[in-house]
Order: C-alpha cells, then sequence, then structure tokens
C-alpha cells in the first residue's frame, strides 16, 4: 500500500510540469524529500526554470514544518538539509548546515556527507 502510494505521488509531483502550488505546499518531508530527487533524475529532460519554482515552494513548505514542530527525528532533518541544499542563495545553504547539525545532535550515527556538502556550498 504505501509503494502505490508513493508512486501515486510521484506520479502527480515528480512527473507533472503543472503541480499546483497547493499539492506541494500539503506534503509532509517524505515526500518533499521524494518529490525534490525525482525533480533532480534524467535531468536533461527537466526543465530547470519549473523545478526552481518547485524547489522554492518545497522549501517554504519546510519551514512550514518546522515552526510546526513537525519534524523532529534526525532523518526529517537530513531531508530537511537535502532540500535546503538545492537553495538559491547562501541563506538557504546556510539553513541546509544548521539542519544538517541539528540531525547529528539527534543521532550522532547518521550519514555526515551532506553536512560537508552544505558547508562546502555555503562557504
Amino acid at each position: 500500500m504505501k509503494r502505490i502510494l508513493i508512486i501515486v505521488i510521484l506520479t502527480l509531483v515528480g512527473c507533472s510540469d503543472k503541480v499546483s502550488e497547493e499539492k506541494l505546499m500539503s506534503l509532509n518531508i517524505d515526500k518533499l524529500y521524494i518529490s525534490d530527487q525525482e525533480d533532480r533524475k534524467n535531468n536533461e529532460t527537466n526543465n530547470w526554470s519549473i523545478v526552481a519554482k518547485r524547489d522554492e515552494i518545497r522549501r517554504k513548505r519546510v519551514g512550514q514544518l518546522i515552526d510546526s514542530n513537525k519534524i523532529i527525528s534526525a532523518k526529517d532533518y537530513a531531508k530537511a538539509a537535502m532540500i535546503f541544499q538545492h537553495g538559491v542563495n547562501s541563506s538557504d545553504y546556510l539553513k541546509a548546515v544548521e539542519f544538517m547539525k541539528k540531525a547529528m545532535k539527534i543521532d550522532s550515527t547518521i550519514n555526515k556527507s551532506l553536512f560537508a556538502a552544505a558547508t562546502d556550498r555555503y562557504l
């Protein structure tokens, strides 16, 4: 059942150029992360201006999830960091670094490669 749900979400979010802001704004962190990664598959066929708009919406949604305390686990913070890693400015990259710091504080065994990449991008 979960696999079917993910396939439906990917079909609606990852594959359509006309994904509404409302649909993206209703997603949780797992689905936001999946849609972020799907937008980056087969990038030779993607329209990057559309992906950039979706990235902006995803960052906005992550901010809402953070503000409402819906992101609590290390994995959730790492997913949020990846979304902000695909940002457009140093403020986005700094948030990716901060989210990874929070993830590592919660779970010291989490993969730290995104922390290094986000720090590098921020600097």
